[in-house]
Formats: structure tokens, sequence, C-alpha cells
């Protein structure tokens, strides 16, 4: 047993090996005593002349990544104690690294075709879950929701129609419904709206891509319509085309005059007469090319 008044003979057995030879005086007589340890020369003892530097250079050199994977006990321990401040946090950085909190863009929701008792479910949801809710498409809305029938079959709006151009998420009144008893927002996939009484497929087809359907497109609206002129302009600006309120006499076959077919028979004669060199549609042409997601003929629609 070594007493507490051993005093240590500053001597370093200058080595190659890891080992390190600690010189030890007793206090009746002198014995070396040889110890088998790995031990922080520097520390041990604090005047010998040996720069850090130096002693660095003996050890084999380690990144921080070697450093951080080590888990071989005290040689990591050595290692890390010549690490700077700066590198010391970055290690634990590395081995906990902080949780990013997923950022959700939030939902602005538009409704179409809805009950009065549908409404007040999705105001209930919207402030529940976290929402905003428009009373039309505008820029920003996310979604839209709409009764549908039990094969996913929704009734076309104007808003229908414009949520399909647009390429938001249109889904079925079922989504908010079930969203707001479960008690977060369910995956919009499984809710995804089939299509309208004319075609099936548009809400998907729009949602991945399909835009300005009818770009380079002229329209031109001659009389009074079922739809109100700022719906026709709404789809217009939606889909790509654009109104003009003059014709040119030049045959142009990406321009094309709607007419209401309740409009009198004198009216239609009489723009006929005047443009010879353009198709004159129904404007049910635009609608049923927007519920197909392309462009139809006009064969069918063509008036007179």
């Amino acid at each position: 047993m070594i007493n507490n008044n051993n005093e240590v003979i500053k001597k370093i057995n200058n080595s190659n090996s890891s080992n390190t030879s600690l010189v030890m005086k007793c206090e009746n007589k002198e014995k070396l005593i040889t110890t088998n340890v790995s031990v922080n020369v520097c520390s041990i003892i604090p005047d010998i002349n040996l720069k850090q530097n130096q002693f660095l250079n003996q050890s084999p050199k380690r990144s921080i990544n070697e450093i951080e994977n080590d888990t071989s006990g005290e040689d990591t321990e050595l290692e890390q104690d010549f690490c700077s401040e700066k590198d010391r946090k970055q290690i634990i950085t590395n081995e906990e690294p902080k949780k990013r909190k997923k950022v959700i863009k939030q939902y602005i929701i538009v409704g179409t075709g809805l009950t009065e008792i549908m409404k007040q479910s999705l105001k209930k949801a919207a402030t529940k879950l976290g929402a905003k809710i428009k009373n039309n498409v505008v820029e920003g809305v996310t979604h839209m929701v709409t009764h549908t029938s039990p094969d996913g079959i929704a009734p076309r709006t104007v808003k229908y129609l414009s949520a399909v151009m647009l390429g938001i998420w249109l889904l079925s009144f079922d989504w908010i419904e079930q969203s707001c008893e479960a008690g977060y927002w369910l995956d919009e996939k499984d809710f995804e709206v089939k299509g309208d009484s004319f075609q099936i497929g548009a809400p998907k087809k729009g949602r991945l891509g399909l835009k300005h359907l009818f770009k380079h497109w002229s329209f031109y609206f001659v009389g009074d319509f079922s739809l109100s002129a700022n719906d026709l302009k709404l789809l217009s600006e939606y889909s790509g085309a654009k109104i003009i309120k003059q014709l040119s006499k030049s045959k142009n076959d990406k321009c094309v005059i709607f007419i209401d077919k309740k409009d009198n028979k004198s009216l239609i004669n009489k723009i006929k007469n005047q443009y010879v060199n353009f198709d004159i549609v129904t404007h049910q042409w635009f609608l049923d090319s927007i519920s197909s997601c392309k462009i139809l003929s006009k064969q069918n629609y063509i008036i007179g």
C-alpha cells in the first residue's frame, strides 16, 4: 500500500508504447513500481515540458466522426480531452440531433353544394382542427368539399369546375366529418371526388398538373347565359383563355363565339352572317371540356 505522502518522481519513459511507467519513491526505501495505466500525461504532470501539439502528433489521428462512433472506453475519453470546445459541441449535436417539427401548410377550405347542416359541421371542424374557410375560390385555397353520391359523383357547380382548373383537392364531405371524429386531418386520397355527372376523373387529373387547358384560346360571348358574366369570366381566366370584346375578320381556329341556345333565332342568324369565319357554339362545350380535362370536339355543340 502506498502512503499519501509518496512523491512522484518526474520521469517519463519516452517509448512508443501507449503505457507509461511511473517511478515512485516510498517513505522508507526506494521501490520502483511500474503500473500499466493509460493516462493523460499533460494533466497528471502539469509542469512537464511537452507541448500539446507534440503529444497529439504521437497519437493516432482520428476524425470527429471516428471519436463520436468510438465506444472503446478510455481511449475515446483521451481523444475527447483534446477536442476543442467547438468540436465537443459538434459531437453532442451529432449524437443527439434535434427533431424537426413537420411544417404543415394551413388549410384553406371552400364548400360547394353544401346543406346548412354541412356548413355548420365545416365551421366546427375548421375551429377544432385548424383551417380557414372561404366563400369563393380565391388564390391560396387548398381544398374544396362537396356532397357526393355513394359512388363519389359531385354536382357540377362553377366552384367545382374552378377547383378542377386550379388543381386543388376536391373532396367528399365525409373527409370533414371523419377528420373531426379522428381529431386530425385525414389523408385526402381516400376522399377524393371521382367526377361529375358528365365525366369521371377530372378532379384527380386537375390536381396532378392540368393547368391552362384553353391557353392561347380566345372567347367571345354574345347575349345572356344561364351562368353569370362573372362566373364565365372566372372560368375562362382559370382555364387560361382570354375573353375578347371585339373580333377580327380573319379566321382563327382558336377563337370561338359563345351563344346561349335560349337566345332568339334572329340574334343567332345575325351573328352567323356577320362572323362566317368563326365557330359559334353553346357554352356547354366549354363546361364539358373542363369536366373532361380535355378540349372536346366542337362538332356536337355548334349552333345553327
